[in-house]
């Protein structure tokens, strides 16, 4: 398998459970050569597939890695015969966009990871994760590569998420065009924590449980609780060897709980394994 380096989280979701006091963290990170990543890799793991890398000629195994509950690329609507041919094949898409970059340290994708609803059913999941990289990604322009996992076997059952590996540059008739930077604004990170949680709180209510998430902060619910700085698993693992990594620079809400320590040993067991098996 290739080697490389841990992607960089450039930002985290914090959705809290308002009856069980649950806390959820999700990332948003770049995918980029920069950190020695290869999206052709990420993508065939997220999808648990067999991909190659047709700039490489390195074909990356990851079917049957575990725990796979869904996966499609979603492309825009009134897309060029191009993209939907490419599209077809996770290995050819994404070796196009690997080839459109010519930099050293381009950046290639973003990605998503975000914690789904343990309520739901699989479907039920399915279609909430999809609305959402619907509305927020793909009517945008993006090109949205998904995939849904369980918790490893030995996990928290309530861990489902789902991972969306999202195209950087703008579609054209006749190839990928110009780069985006309207997709870098960091506000936008705060309108997808809202679109998500009054989707989720939709679907909790349509299949007859409580609304539970909320995307303010503490202080604009008037929740008299200090912040804290996220610092995962893998973090305190890179410290205790006297390495540094890329974190959350900033306070974040944490609540802690047990299910915090669990939903996190999860996460980062599912990002080890990834580095581990490339």
């Amino acid at each position: 398998m290739s080697a490389g380096k841990p992607c960089t989280a450039i930002a985290v979701f914090i959705l809290i459970y308002l009856k069980e006091v649950i806390y959820i963290h999700s990332r948003i990170q770049i995918i980029g050569r920069s950190a020695d990543r290869d999206v052709v890799c990420k993508s065939a793991y997220n999808s648990r597939s067999n991909e190659k890398n047709h700039n490489t000629g390195i074909t990356h195994y990851h079917r049957s890695k575990g725990r796979l509950i869904y996966e499609e690329i979603l492309i825009p609507p009134d897309s060029p015969d191009w993209l939907k041919e490419l599209a077809k094949d996770r290995g050819y898409f994404w070796s196009a966009v690997d080839k459109r970059e010519g930099r050293c340290d381009s950046q290639l994708a973003r990605e998503i990871n975000i914690p789904l609803l343990h309520e739901l059913s699989d479907q039920q999941n399915i279609e909430l994760f999809k609305t959402f990289v619907q509305q927020n990604f793909v009517e945008k322009g993006m090109v949205a590569d998904i995939a849904i996992h369980r918790a490893p076997k030995d996990g928290d059952p309530r861990n489902v998420h789902g991972h969306a590996t999202l195209s950087m540059r703008e579609i054209t008739p006749d190839g990928f065009g110009n780069k985006d930077r309207s997709w870098n604004d960091q506000k936008l990170a705060r309108q997808w924590r809202k679109s998500y949680c009054n989707l989720g709180n939709l679907y909790l209510v349509r299949n007859g449980f409580e609304p539970r998430l909320d995307h303010r902060s503490f202080a604009e619910r008037n929740i008299d609780k200090e912040p804290t700085r996220y610092q995962g698993r893998s973090y305190r693992k890179s410290k205790q060897k006297g390495k540094e990594r890329n974190v959350q620079k900033g306070p974040i809400n944490v609540m802690e709980t047990l299910r915090e320590i669990l939903q996190e040993n999860d996460q980062d067991r599912e990002n080890d394994n990834f580095e581990n098996e490339r």
